[in-house]
């Protein structure tokens, strides 16, 4: 199987797990703190691996991405 943790910041926010090998879309609203944030997508021990494509990140109540440096 494929699945891979979110952690913001650090602190765990969900698993990515797919149900098949088809494209699917996942939401994970979360809070800001001042000053840098970080996301990471981490592969899930024993896990065969997982495509991520496509990250935005945009504010409560509007759909422009704010993503800086996200030419991945």
């Amino acid at each position: 199987s494929s699945s891979a943790t979110i952690l913001w910041n650090g602190n765990e926010h969900g698993t990515l797990t797919p149900t098949n090998r088809s494209a699917h879309h996942f939401k994970v609203q979360l809070r800001v703190i001042e000053g840098p944030n970080t996301l990471s997508i981490v592969g899930v021990n024993g896990s065969t691996g997982i495509i991520i494509d496509n990250i935005t990140l945009s504010r409560q109540g509007n759909s422009d991405n704010i993503v800086e440096n996200g030419n991945f």
